[in-house]
This record gives structure tokens, C-alpha cells and sequence, in this order.
């Protein structure tokens, strides 16, 4: 439905406009159905991205785990230590955190490796994102009243790491 309006609004500019008009008709409709596509596009996934943090946090897991998805329920339950800043292959660094459940129920903490969830700092605060490698984790459960050790890769080199950030939060060693 969307582009038969597209097409129509496009037929009337060309019928209303003489020939040094009518690239500039096509240039303004053409830019107005990208924008318009690409918004379609950006809602969607956010959209799909939105129902799919809600239908994991209605839902209740099989191991009774609530999923966290923000700093708000990640810091209300889960206290985090940066215990180790290694060198892995090549120029990758390995992160050793480790997530300690102060609650009764297990913790998942979920999208670790999306966006900026986890990302590693210097000391001037620029930011390293994780590495594209398979190795790190999506997620990762912390049972209750316990503690988890977990490893993530980072493209920089191990004395360039001196704290990470997760959901917002920043960690030192």
C-alpha cells in the first residue's frame, strides 16, 4: 500500500512539473521513500528487539533464572570483580570477571556480546569492544548465592585494559 502512494505522488509530480523540474521531482521522492524504507527498517528491528527482551522476561525460565537485561537489575543482584587482564593469541586480551549472585534465584545476565553491553576501557576512557569471536559468552547464569568466573576476548593489547564497563557500570581491578 505503502509504495502504491509512493508511486502515485511520483506519476503527479512528474505530470505538474516541467522537464528541468522533473529530476529534481525524482531526486525528492526517491529521498523520501530511502528515509521512509530505512525508518520502516530501524523501527522493525527495534520493535523485534523490544519483544524479545519482554518475551524472555514474562516467560519463566526452566531453571527459574531471571534474565537481566539493564544495569538497574544487573547492580540490585549481582556484584562484579575484574580478576584477571591476560594475553591471549596474537594482539587479544583475555578479561577474567567474575559475577557474584547476592540473590536467592539464579541470574542470567543476557546480550553480553550485543552492542556496547561489555565493552574494556584505558586510561584515557577509550573503549575497546569485545571481539568478534565465537569464545565469548551471549549470556551467562550465576546460580544463586554463588559466584561465576567468565572470560571475554578484547582486540588490544593487556596493558592497554584498565577497567571494563558493563551495562554503563564500570569495574576496576
Amino acid at each position: 500500500m505503502r509504495w502504491c502512494l509512493v508511486i502515485l505522488v511520483f506519476a503527479l509530480l512528474l505530470v505538474g512539473c516541467s522537464s528541468d523540474d522533473k529530476s529534481s521531482a525524482v531526486s525528492t521522492v526517491a529521498e523520501g521513500a530511502v528515509s521512509g524504507t530505512v525508518k520502516f527498517f530501524k523501527d522493525l528491528e527495534r520493535g523485534v528487539d523490544d519483544g524479545f527482551k519482554t518475551g524472555r522476561k514474562s516467560s519463566e525460565s526452566v531453571d527459574g533464572a531471571r534474565i537481566v537485561t539493564n544495569a538497574e537489575e544487573f547492580s540490585s543482584c549481582i556484584e562484579v570483580k575484574l580478576l584477571e587482564i591476560l594475553q591471549d593469541t596474537g594482539d587479544m586480551t583475555r578479561v577474567v570477571v567474575g559475577f557474584q549472585n547476592r540473590c536467592d534465584t539464579p541470574q542470567r545476565i543476557a546480550r553480553l556480546s550485543s552492542g556496547n553491553t561489555i565493552i574494556a576501557l584505558d586510561d584515557q576512557d577509550f573503549a575497546t569492544e569485545l571481539s568478534d569471536s565465537t569464545l565469548n559468552p551471549f549470556e551467562v547464569t550465576v546460580p544463586d548465592h554463588a559466584g561465576k568466573k567468565e572470560s571475554f576476548l578484547f582486540a588490544a593489547k593487556p596493558e592497554s585494559i584498565s577497567k571494563i564497563r558493563i551495562f554503563g557500570l564500570e569495574y576496576t581491578r
